[in-house]
C-alpha cells in the first residue's frame, strides 16, 4: 500500500522504516492472500518559514502482505532525486506545485522556472513485474518489490511517449473476469441491458493509464493500455481538449468502448499569477481558479479496440463541478419512459437548467457515470489555514450519478480533438445530452472504489469514506466507511432515483478520534458475488497518535473490522493504494512464518534495523 502525508504539527525528529512480521492477527482470514500497497505523503519539514503543502510531501510506500492468517509490514520512502538532494542538504532545495515561494521559504525565486519536484506520493501499482510509485505530473519511480528500494525513474520499458504518467488508472477486466461477473447479477434482469464490447476484451486484465500535459493555450491527454505482461496492448492514443487552454485532470473512467474524461470549469488566473505568484503569495496550483459560471465538459474518447473505434469523440455539458475521483462508468441501451430521468438531490425532480429532457424513444444508448462531485474547489486551502468554518457549506463533495443520452451521434463543428496518436488534425465530435443527475447519498464522501472486475460494467456496490455528520449544510472529516448498494445497478437510467428506496447504505463509524484514509476492496478468490471480499483502510488514531489497518467483511460493513493491525508508530495521511495476488516477503517468510507461539496475538510489529530519515 502506497501513501503520502505531510508533517502537520509536533512530530518525531526522525522517521523510521521497518520490515517485520505481524504474527497471528485475531480474525485475519486465512483466505486473504494478497499484498496491499499504499502511498502516504510525509514532508518532514520543521522550518516554520517554509510551510510545505500536504500534497507536496515525499512519498512513502507502505506494504502489507497477508498469507495463511499472518501478516507482514514494511515501509520506505521513495528515493526520488528531490528526496536524496534534500536529505543531503538537510533542508528543502526543490520547489513544489502546491507550496508557495522559494524552496527555502524566502521571497526570491525565478517565477519562470517551472521545474518542480517529483515527489512520487500519489499512487502505486504492481504490474508486469514492476512496482511503480506514481505521481501526478512526472515519471513513475520503479521500486524493488522485495525491499522497496528505489530503482529510479521509469518509462515502463521505454514505452511512455511523454515524461509524465498520471497517478490514477483503471485496471479493466479480461474475458475471464467478465465471464465470472455475468453470474453475479443473474438475479437482476435490468443489469443485462448494460452494454459492452466483451468480444473485444483482452484475455487478461488491462492497465489503462494516462498522461495529462497542460500549458498556456494547450491541453493534451495520452492514453496507455498495458497488457498483463507489461507491454503496450495498443499504441498510445492522443486527445487534445478542444477549446481548453488549461485544465486539471486527476482521474479518468474507462468503459469497454471509451476513455471518459471530466474537465471541470477551471481557469488560469493571469492576474493572480503576476500579482501573487511572482511575490510568493500563492503557489502555481493556486493560479488555477474554479469558475462556476461555466459548465463541466465530459469527453468520451473512443478506445482503439472498442466498438466505437474510428468514430468521433463525444463532448457533453454537465453542471459546474470539480472532480478528483470517479467511481465507475458504463454504457447501456436501457429503454426510457417519456418522463425523463430527473435530476437533483436523489428525489427525481426535473430541473431544465441542468440539461435534463424527456424522450419517448426506446433502446437509446446511454453513458452512466458515477463520480464524486465537489461543489467548488480552492487550492489555497491546506492544513495550515483550515478552521471549523470550512465544514459549513462550501466545498462539499457528493456522490452523484450522471446519465447521458448518446443518441443520435450527430457530428458537431470541427474541433482540435483527435483520437489517434499519429494525427493532430481537426475532426468532428459527437454531442450528447444530460438526462439524469442523481445524488446517491446526503453525506459528503471521497475516495470511492468498486470491485475492479466491474470496471466499465454496471456495478451494484460502491465503497467510500464519508463524514459522520450526514447533514445538508454541515459536514466533517472522513470518519465513516460507507458501502452503498444500488438495488438495481441501472437505477436512474429510466426514471427518478430515490435515495430512500433505490440505494441501501451500510456504515461503519470509526469513532470521533479516528480519521480514515482511502478504502480498497479486495475480492475473495473465486468470489461468488460482486461484494464477496474485504475492504481495507488505514486509520490515524488521534487518541494514541498511531496508525492502524482495519479489514472489514465487504458483505457486512456495520459489523466493523474482522481484524485490526495496530502499528506502533504515527501513520501519515495517504492517498491511493492497490493490491496484488502475489506476495514478496524476502527472508521473513522463511524466518518467521512458524514463530507465532502458542496462542500468541501480536498486532504491533517489531522494528527491524530502522533507517533514520532527516527532518528538513
Amino acid at each position: 500500500m502506497l501513501r503520502s502525508s505531510p508533517k502537520t504539527g509536533s512530530r518525531p525528529a526522525t522517521a523510521r522504516q521497518q520490515d517485520s512480521a505481524i504474527r497471528d492477527i485475531n480474525g485475519l482470514h486465512k483466505s486473504l492472500l494478497h499484498e496491499y500497497d499504499y502511498m502516504v505523503q510525509d514532508a518532514w519539514v520543521s522550518n516554520e518559514r517554509y510551510k510545505r503543502h500536504t500534497f507536496d510531501g515525499d512519498g512513502m510506500l507502505l506494504s502489507f502482505s497477508f498469507d495463511q492468517g499472518r501478516a507482514w509490514f514494511k515501509n520506505k520512502f521513495v528515493r526520488t532525486k528531490g528526496f536524496v538532494d534534500e536529505q543531503a542538504a538537510g533542508r528543502p532545495v526543490h520547489r513544489t506545485a502546491f507550496t508557495r515561494g522559494a524552496a527555502d521559504g524566502s521571497l526570491l525565486f525565478n517565477p519562470f522556472d517551472f521545474t518542480l519536484k517529483n515527489v512520487a506520493n500519489t499512487g502505486v501499482l504492481r504490474w508486469g513485474g514492476r512496482l511503480l510509485a506514481l505521481y501526478e505530473s512526472g515519471l513513475p519511480h520503479e521500486l524493488d518489490a522485495a525491499t522497496l528500494d528505489t530503482i529510479g525513474e521509469s518509462t515502463v520499458g521505454g514505452q511512455l511517449a511523454t515524461p509524465v504518467l498520471a497517478a490514477h488508472y483503471r485496471v479493466m477486466p479480461g474475458q475471464q473476469q467478465q465471464q465470472q461477473q455475468q453470474g453475479w447479477h443473474s438475479d437482476s434482469s435490468s443489469s443485462n441491458r448494460s452494454s459492452s464490447s466483451s468480444a473485444a476484451a483482452a484475455a487478461g486484465r488491462t492497465w489503462v493509464g494516462f498522461s495529462f500535459n497542460t500549458g498556456l493555450g494547450d491541453a493534451e491527454l495520452k492514453f496507455y493500455e498495458f497488457a498483463e505482461n507489461g507491454s503496450l496492448a495498443v499504441p498510445p492514443q492522443s486527445y487534445r481538449l478542444p477549446g481548453v487552454s488549461i485544465a486539471m485532470i486527476h482521474d479518468i473512467a474507462v468503459t469497454p468502448d471509451y476513455y471518459v474524461v471530466v474537465a471541470g470549469p477551471v481557469n488560469f488566473d493571469a492576474a493572480k499569477f503576476v500579482t501573487q505568484y511572482f511575490t510568493s503569495r500563492c503557489s502555481i496550483a493556486e493560479c488555477l481558479v474554479y469558475d462556476p459560471s461555466k459548465p463541466t465538459k465530459v469527453h468520451l474518447v473512443p478506445r482503439p479496440k472498442g466498438a466505437a473505434a474510428g468514430t468521433a469523440p463525444y463532448i457533453m455539458d454537465a453542471p459546474p463541478m470539480f472532480t478528483f475521483h470517479h467511481v465507475n462508468a458504463f454504457t447501456t441501451s436501457t429503454p426510457r419512459s417519456s418522463n425523463g430521468n430527473g435530476n437533483g438531490n436523489g428525489n427525481g425532480s426535473s430541473n431544465g437548467s441542468n440539461g435534463s429532457s424527456s424522450s419517448s424513444s426506446s433502446g437509446k444508448r446511454q453513458l452512466v457515470l458515477d463520480t464524486v462531485a465537489w461543489d467548488e474547489i480552492a487550492f489555497e486551502n491546506n492544513q495550515y489555514n483550515l478552521t471549523p468554518a470550512y465544514y459549513t457549506g462550501g466545498a462539499r463533495s457528493h456522490l452523484r450519478r450522471f446519465v447521458f443520452d448518446l443518441d443520435p451521434a450527430q457530428p458537431a463543428a470541427p474541433s482540435a480533438a483527435s483520437s489517434s496518436s499519429s494525427s493532430s488534425a481537426a475532426v468532428s465530435h459527437s454531442t450528447g445530452r444530460l438526462v439524469g443527475d442523481h445524488r446517491l447519498a446526503r453525506r459528503c464522501v471521497e475516495f470511492p472504489c468498486v470491485n475492479w472486475d466491474v470496471h466499465g460494467k454496471a456495478h451494484r456496490h460502491i465503497y467510500c469514506v464519508a463524514d459522520r455528520v450526514d447533514h445538508e449544510v454541515h459536514w466533517g472529516p472522513t470518519q465513516v466507511i460507507m458501502k452503498l448498494t444500488l438495488n438495481d445497478p441501472l437505477a436512474g437510467t429510466q426514471g427518478p432515483l430515490q435515495q430512500q428506496t433505490d440505494v441501501s447504505p451500510q456504515l461503519w463509524d470509526a469513532g470521533p478520534r479516528r480519521l480514515i484514509m482511502e478504502p480498497l476492496f479486495i475480492p475473495r478468490e473465486n468470489a461468488a458475488a460482486e461484494d464477496d471480499g474485504w475492504v481495507l483502510a488505514t486509520i490515524h488514531n488521534a487518541a494514541t497518535g498511531k496508525g492502524e489497518l482495519v479489514i472489514l467483511d465487504a458483505q457486512d460493513i456495520p459489523a466493523g473490522p474482522v481484524a485490526t493491525i495496530h502499528l506502533q508508530h504515527f501513520l501519515p495521511a495517504g492517498l491511493h493504494g492497490s493490491f496484488d495476488a502475489s506476495m514478496v516477503v524476502p527472508e521473513l517468510q522463511q524466518q518467521q512464518l512458524g514463530r507465532s507461539g502458542e496462542g500468541g496475538v501480536s498486532a504491533a510489529p517489531m522494528w527491524k534495523e530502522p533507517n533514520v530519515v532527516r527532518a528538513l
